[in-house]
C-alpha cells in the first residue's frame, strides 16, 4: 500500500510519523509504510500503473485528487470511493466512461489526534459495492476479500446506490443542522428550532428519494437521525468542524446533491434550499472584512 498525499508538506508530515499510527489502548501502534504525491509517481518512471486505487478524502476534493492519478491508473484498475456524500463517482464517470467504480458505506467511526495519527471512535460494518449495482455482488465480494484487514467488518452490497442514499438522508439532516446551529449532535435533540425541523426535513429527503426511485420512508430517517444523534451526543459533527475552521465543506454533495435530484425531477425542496442558503450565508465572511 502506498498512501497518495496531496502535497509536499503532507509528505513531511507522514515521513516524520514514519508512517500511519493506530491509537491501541491509548498509545499509537505505528503501522509502516512509504508514502508519494502523485507528482512523484508521474515522474517516477519505474512505478508500475496503479492497479487498485482507493479515494478516502472528501467529496468536494475528489474531482481534483482523481485528476491528479487518472492518468496513472492502469486500463482494467480498480477504483474504491469511501466518503460522505453523493454524486461524486458520477464525476468519475465522464472523466472515465467504463471505469470499474467502486463505492463505500461505512458506520465505522475514526478520527484523527494528530496528523496521521488515528483513534476508532466506532465499531461498524463497511458495505462495498459496484456502482451503481452489482445483482450477483461477484465483483464486490472479490474486493472486500482483497481488502480483508484484521479488525474490520466488509460486506459486499448488491445495491451500493441504496445503502448511498440511506446514510445520505441522514447525513442530510445532523450535519447542516448541527452546522448551522452550531451544537453537537445531542443539541440536535434537546434544543427546540433545530428539533423542530428534523421530522419535516426526513419527510422532504423521502420525497425527493421516490422521485429517483429509491425508496426511503421519513419515519424511519427520523428514528435513525434520532438513534445516532443520541449515540453520538458528544461528537461534533464533520460539517460542524469544517465550518468552525472556515474550510470548504460537504455541503454541494450532501444536501446540494439532493438539491440537484429535486430539480431534475421537478420536486419542491424548500427546507434544503433553506438550509443551504443560510449556511452558506454564515461561511461568506462580512462585507470588507480581511483574511488572516
Amino acid at each position: 500500500m502506498t498512501p497518495l498525499l496531496r502535497n509536499g508538506e503532507q509528505l513531511e508530515q507522514f515521513t516524520r510519523v514514519g508512517g500511519v499510527a493506530l491509537m491501541v489502548n491509548g498509545r499509537p501502534k505505528l503501522q509502516p509504510c512509504t508514502a508519494a504525491t502523485a507528482v512523484q509517481l508521474a515522474q517516477a518512471r519505474s512505478f508500475p500503473p496503479i492497479a487498485q486505487l482507493i479515494i478516502c478524502c472528501k467529496a468536494q476534493q475528489t474531482a481534483a485528487a482523481f485528476a491528479g492519478v487518472v492518468d496513472l491508473l492502469a486500463p482494467d484498475a480498480t477504483v474504491l470511493l469511501l466518503q460522505n456524500g453523493m454524486g461524486v463517482a458520477e464525476e468519475l464517470l465522464l472523466v472515465r466512461p467504463g471505469l470499474k467504480l467502486f463505492c463505500g458505506v461505512s458506520t465505522d467511526g475514526a478520527h484523527l489526534v494528530a496528523p496521521f495519527t488515528v483513534q476508532r471512535a466506532g465499531v461498524g460494518t463497511t458495505q462495498i459495492g459496484l456502482f451503481p449495482e452489482d445483482p450477483a455482488m461477484a465483483l464486490s465480494r472479490e474486493l472486500c476479500q482483497r481488502l480483508e484487514v484484521s479488525g474490520l467488518t466488509l460486506a459486499p452490497c448488491a445495491d451500493i446506490r441504496l445503502a448511498q442514499w440511506q446514510k445520505l438522508a441522514v447525513n442530510a439532516v445532523i450535519n447542516p443542522l448541527t452546522a448551522l446551529y452550531d451544537i453537537s449532535n445531542g443539541g440536535l435533540l434537546t434544543l427546540t428550532e433545530p428539533k423542530s425541523l428534523i421530522a419535516p426535513l426526513c419527510a422532504e429527503i423521502a420525497g425527493i428519494a421516490s422521485a429517483e426511485g429509491i425508496a426511503l420512508d421519513p419515519k424511519s430517517i427520523e428514528d435513525n437521525v434520532h438513534r445516532i444523534c443520541q449515540l453520538t451526543s458528544a461528537n461534533v459533527s464533520s460539517m460542524l468542524q469544517d465550518v468552525r475552521r472556515g474550510r470548504d465543506t460537504e455541503l454541494d454533495y450532501i444536501n446540494g446533491f439532493l438539491l440537484r435530484c429535486a430539480a431534475r425531477q421537478e420536486v419542491d425542496a424548500p427546507l434544503n434550499q433553506q438550509l443551504i442558503a443560510r449556511l452558506r450565508a454564515r461561511q461568506s465572511p462580512a462585507p470588507g472584512a480581511g483574511r488572516d
